[in-house]
This record gives structure tokens, sequence and C-alpha cells, in this order.
């Protein structure tokens, strides 16, 4: 459950940071 709620943090910045136009390179996170 742990990591989990880690992924999805490290996701929410990917995405956050895709968004703020930086160029992400996130393996386990959605394209």
């Amino acid at each position: 459950m742990g990591t989990a709620l880690n992924w999805t943090y490290f996701d929410i910045v990917a995405r956050y940071k895709r968004m703020r136009g930086f160029n992400v390179f996130f393996p386990q996170g959605s394209p």
C-alpha cells in the first residue's frame, strides 16, 4: 500500500512537471 501511494505521488509530480514544460522521463507512470 505504501509503495502504491509513493508511486502515485511521483506520478503526480511527473505529470505536473510535464505540464510546466519539463522533459520528464518517467518509465513507471502513464504516458
